[in-house]
Formats: C-alpha cells, sequence, structure tokens
C-alpha cells in the first residue's frame, strides 16, 4: 500500500472513528438522562419518591433536550481543547511523557547513533528528520507522534537505547517512520482529541465526588444538616460510572484501528530495512523485559507505542496492539519461541550493508525513477537506506556538525544563498554581519565548504539544516527568516532555485512556528483551480525553456501526462514569483489527489528535456514541500 492509498485509507477509518464516537456520545447522553432521572425523582422535595409516575413526570422533553446539550457541549469543548492543545505538534505529546529533546549536536554515543538512524530513514523517505525525544523509562518502548511529516516527532525510551543494537533500532525506527506515512499519527491524535471529550463526563463526576465528600464531612463533624448533598454525591458517582462507560468505548476504538496498523508498521518496517531479525529481535528483548510507560499520561497515549506500554485490566482486554509472539512469528516465521533478555555479541547481526550501497550520488535521474518514485511514497527500501548512508557519508563532515545546531545551521543556509557575483556578495556579508557578527563568521566558514560541494548534496544538506532550525525560538526564527530574504533580494531578483531554497526551508518552518497554518483541503479537480495551476505549469516551462514553442511543448506534455486537456499554456509575460506566491496558497488548498495531479505535472515539465538535474530535483523537492507531499530518494 502506497502513500495515496494508505492516506485514503487513513481517511476511511476517520469516519469510523467518528462512526464511534457518536455512538459512543449518544450512549452517554442516554446514560446520563437516565441517571440525573434517577436522582431528581430520588430527592424531589428531600423525599424518596421511586414510584414509577413521579419518575415519569420529571423526564419530560425539555429536561431531555437540556441534559443532552449540556452533556454534548462538554464532549465537543472538551475534544476541541484537547484537539487544539495537540495541534502544535508532536512535541506536545513527548512532553507530556517526560520526553527530553536530543541535541542535534550531542556527542553521547547511544544518542548519536540514534540520530544518524533517523536522518538515515529521514533522508531515504525524502523528508527533514523529525526531533527526536527519549523518554527516562526502563521499558523498551518508542512512538511517533503529530499530524504530518512537517511537525511529526519520534519518541525512544531509554530502555529501548540500553537494550537495543543498531539492526533492532533501524528496525524499530522504520516502524514508527511506517506511522508518519500511513496516516497513523494525525489519526491517533484524533483519537486522543475525541476520546478526551467522552472521559470529561467522568472526570467531572470524579471532582464532583472529591469536592462535596469532603464537604459532606466536614458539615457532618460539625452537626449540620447534609441538604441535599447526597443527591449532588450520587450525581459524581453516576457521572463517573458513565465515564467509566466512556473509558471503555475509548478502549474499544483504539484496539479496533490499532491492531492491524501496527501489524502494517511491522511488514514497512521489514520492507525498509529487508531486515526481519532487526525488528524480530526487537520484539524478542521487550518479551524478555517489558515494554512499560510508567508516566502520568502513558494510558493516554497507550496506541501510539511501538509495543504495549501500559498493562492494566482494561489494556489487556482491549489491547492496542497484536500480541507480541504473533507479531514475531508474522516477521520470523522461523523464530523458535525465545526471548533475548540481553545484550548478545554484535556479530550476530553483522551484515555487509557496503556491498550493497550506492557508493556515489547521481547528479541526474531519470523520469521513470522519478514516477516510481512517486509511486513507492512511503514504502522507502533498503538501497534507499543504502544511498542515504552514502549521502551522509559525502557531506564534509565540517558542514554535517554545522548542520547540527540552530545557530550553525542558519549559516549554512546563508552559504548555500550566497551569490557569485562579488558585488552581491559583498552586500549579502553586510546582511548577515547586521544580523550578528557571529553568525558572520560561521558563514564565512561554511561557504569555504560548500564552494567544493557536490550540487546534488544541497538538498540532503538542507533537510539536516531544517531538523536543527526546528529547536530555535519563535524570535530567532523570524530573525532568520527576515535575514534569509535579505540575502535572496540582495540582487534585486529571485531566480527559480532561491524561490526553491525559501520553500524547502520556509513553507515547513512557517507551520511549525506557527507562522501559517495547514490549509484546509476544499479542491477536489483540476477544474477548480485551473487558473492557478496553469500559471504554476507555463511558470516552470518558461523557466526550462528560452523558446516560447518548446516551453508550450512542455507545457503540453505535462498537462497530456494527467490528462487535463482543458488547460492551456499562458505565453504572454508573467510576474513570475509575486504570481507564483498566490497561485502556492491555492495549490495548498486542493485535496491529496489533486495536489499529486500538479507534482505529477511538474516532473513532466522538468523533465522535458530528458533527464532531471540535481537543481530540477531541487525545484521539484520545492513544489512536493509546497504540496506536502514528501519526495524521497531514487532508489532502485
Amino acid at each position: 500500500m502506497n502513500y495515496f492509498q494508505a492516506q485514503a485509507k487513513a481517511k476511511q477509518t476517520s469516519l469510523l472513528l467518528i462512526v464511534i464516537f457518536i455512538v459512543g456520545v449518544i450512549s452517554i447522553i442516554l446514560l446520563t438522562n437516565i441517571f440525573i432521572m434517577l436522582v431528581l425523582s430520588s430527592y424531589q422535595g428531600n423525599e424518596i419518591l421511586l414510584s414509577q409516575d413521579s419518575f415519569l413526570a420529571l423526564f419530560d422533553s425539555y429536561t431531555f433536550f437540556s441534559i443532552s446539550i449540556a452533556v454534548v457541549a462538554t464532549v465537543v469543548l472538551g475534544s476541541l481543547y484537547k484537539l487544539r492543545e495537540l495541534s502544535s505538534g508532536g512535541h506536545v505529546v513527548a512532553e507530556a511523557l517526560g520526553g527530553k529533546l536530543v541535541p542535534r549536536d550531542t556527542r553521547d554515543a547511544k544518542y548519536r547513533q540514534l540520530l544518524n538512524v533517523v536522518d538515515e530513514m529521514a533522508i531515504a523517505s525524502g523528508i527533514a528528520a523529525p526531533p527526536v525525544y527519549v523518554l527516562d523509562e526502563e521499558g523498551i518502548n518508542a512512538f511517533a507522534a503529530g499530524l504530518s511529516f512537517d511537525d511529526a516527532v519520534i519518541g525512544v525510551t531509554q530502555g529501548a537505547l540500553d537494550s537495543f543494537e543498531r539492526e533492532e533500532l533501524q528496525g524499530v525506527i522504520a516502524h514508527e517512520f511506517s506511522h508518519i506515512f500511513n496516516g497513523d499519527m494525525r489519526l491517533n491524535i484524533r483519537i486522543i482529541g475525541l476520546l478526551h471529550g467522552i472521559l470529561l463526563i467522568g472526570l467531572i463526576g470524579r471532582e464532583i465526588l472529591n469536592t462535596f465528600g469532603r464537604s459532606r464531612r466536614i458539615r457532618s463533624g460539625s452537626g449540620k444538616k447534609n441538604d441535599g448533598q447526597g443527591a449532588i454525591i450520587m450525581l459524581g458517582a453516576g457521572l463517573s460510572a458513565i465515564g467509566f462507560v466512556g473509558t471503555t468505548v475509548g478502549e474499544i476504538i483504539k484496539a479496533l484501528i490499532s491492531q492491524q496498523r501496527e501489524y502494517l508498521a511491522d511488514a514497512s518496517a521489514v520492507q525498509f530495512t529487508r531486515y526481519p531479525l532487526g525488528i524480530a529481535n526487537a520484539l524478542r528483548k521487550i518479551g524478555a523485559k517489558s515494554s512499560s510507560i510508567k508516566s502520568s499520561s502513558s494510558s493516554i497515549y497507550s496506541h501510539l507505542y511501538f509495543a504495549d506500554g501500559v498493562s492494566d485490566f482494561w489494556d489487556n482486554l482491549f489491547s492496542t496492539h497484536p500480541k507480541l509472539n504473533d507479531r514475531i512469528l508474522r516477521i520470523y516465521p522461523r523464530w523458535d519461541g525465545s526471548y533475548i533478555s540481553k545484550k548478545e555479541p554484535k556479530n550476530i547481526y553483522k551484515r555487509d550493508d557496503k556491498s550493497q550501497r550506492k557508493e556515489s550520488v547521481v547528479e541526474a535521474v531519470t523520469t521513470a525513477a522519478i514516477l516510481s518514485a512517486m509511486e513507492q511514497i512511503g514504502e522507502a527500501s533498503e538501497p534507499r537506506v543504502n544511498q542515504a548512508v552514502s549521502i551522509l557519508e559525502s557531506i564534509p563532515n565540517s558542514l554535517k556538525g554545522m548542520s547540527e545546531n540552530p545557530l550553525t545551521a542558519q549559516a549554512v543556509i546563508f552559504a548555500l544563498l550566497c551569490s557569485a557575483d562579488a558585488k552581491v556578495f559583498s552586500k549579502q556579508m553586510k546582511s548577515i554581519e547586521s544580523y550578528s557578527e557571529m553568525l558572520l563568521k560561521h558563514a564565512q566558514l561554511a561557504l569555504m565548504s560548500v564552494e567544493s560541494l557536490k550540487r546534488e548534496l544541497y538538498l540532503p544538506l538542507l533537510k539536516l539544516c531544517i531538523t536543527s532550525l526546528k529547536m530555535m525560538s519563535v524570535a530567532q526564527y523570524k530573525l532568520f527568516k527576515k535575514c534569509t530574504q535579505e540575502l535572496v533580494d540582495a540582487d534585486d531578483k529571485l531566480s527559480l532555485f532561491e524561490w526553491s531554497m525559501n520553500h524547502l526551508v520556509f513553507t515547513q518552518l512557517d507551520f511549525v512556528f506557527g507562522m501559517r497554518k495547514i490549509p484546509k483541503e476544499k479542491y477536489s479537480h483540476i477544474g477548480a483551480i485551473r487558473e492557478e495551476i496553469t500559471i504554476f505549469i507555463s511558470i516552470l516551462a518558461k523557466e526550462q525553456k528560452s523558446d516560447d514553442s518548446a516551453a508550450k511543448e512542455a507545457f503540453d506534455s505535462a498537462k497530456n501526462r494527467v490528462g487535463a486537456s482543458s488547460l492551456q499554456y499562458m505565453s504572454q509575460d508573467l510576474d513570475t514569483y509575486e504570481l507564483l506566491e498566490q497561485v502556492v496558497l491555492a495549490l495548498q488548498s486542493a485535496k491529496i489527489g489533486v495536489r499529486k495531479k500538479v507534482l505529477d505535472m511538474a516532473i513532466a515539465t522538468l523533465e522535458h528535456d530528458g533527464l532531471i538535474s540535481s537543481q530540477d530535483f531541487e525545484i521539484l523537492n520545492a513544489t512536493s514541500s509546497i504540496l506536502r507531499l514528501p519526495l524521497p530518494l531514487m532508489g532502485e
């Protein structure tokens, strides 16, 4: 199942989630009405009236409607509050579980290995590496959280770092990347938000019990009459019981949706690494030890984990994960049933990966390779992982080191944008100096390495920098963005490369720092944004071809690729980049099927001369970033 199929499947599952949620809310409405009517009937006028007539007399439509509205309002507001809280990104989940962000420039050997594995997976997948958090937990576990790959984070327990060999860690991280690409993360966040609203009824009941229970004890001690407080305490007890029903509904929802997705993620991890024993041995170590997470918030996020993170009665009854033995046997049918209680000699896991790696990064790729990659988004393979390793090894250590720190990562971006024109370069240096003298020194150091850097390494280096730039403060980000814009404007014109660099960096970071929100998808067919698509593809064609007739041929090739015969090439001069920014807003609001067609058209336009160069690939990546579609490496 490729990326686009997985996204469609996730949407179908979201509809199932909403249906179950509605059924749960209706059940809670009915239970709450029945219980409140019983309380009112029992304590009317401080006398116990349990007759059928007194109960039915209280059960009028106005009261039923009022109680129902109150329940719906409580559930909806509770869900919206939680969803809003989680909309900031996966870091909210990681921090709620006590996770600590791993600095990109850490020298700790275990953390370094973890970051390297995440970087390899990210480059192979075509995205910037997610920030990584480590939980101070002895249990062996991991998770991915976020709304999209732009704001995703990876979390790993200290127990996992202490227990895993590299291949096992790679298998687990590949499993989590599968959740990122299969739409599971966004679905999991929705589950957390919706369930919070349902569980809020029970929380209110427990608060009533705590508050009025204390108050009643005080009144009893002073000899005062407990007027009506028994009814209120009964109400609190009832709401707590109804909350128990909500908890049950929540566990059923998580179990129904999560179990099959764990099998899919396991299978994807094997496809990713081509080494079943890696993830199988990770599960075997969990079987010998524990995957428990002791954080007070662990049960809320139980369906996010690599393995069961809680072990109470309800978790065992409605488990969010398949049985450990079943998972191991599916991955490794020759398993003898034994677990691994300690680290085994490293040579047991050693593989000759070097022989399978691509030792160089190709400077141009065929259209077939690009289209193949498009169909395999979210299905990263071992050749791509090996190619990612080769890419990381090809980037000079000086630049890799600079990409790991938020300050020096800014300097690397500035170095990539510096002009070869002496006059423009001088102006750019003055802009950086006015921003920060320290940053100017770092930019000058970065320039020494960038000048000899192969062009095909610009993009992976840029993505390494983006991961570190996510660790800036909002104020730092605003200054960085302002300075970058000054560098781009230094020559009073904007090249397609500069436009691409801008969007590669800032489209994602703007989402991360709350400068813009992910647009609501509203355009379901090409015709709805025909003019914007026409302008965008026409500009790409003009940039590729100096001759207008050749540009039209490239445009026609693109529209024929997706069967959009109604699109007509715009031969008139276009106010290119201002117009592009307006077009971007419309493209981002299209549904995923339309965005894929736009990316297909961009590929067809840029490959019209037969090959897609490194520069073309940068433009494609900028386009894919705008369209929120990852574009993986061109592995075989």
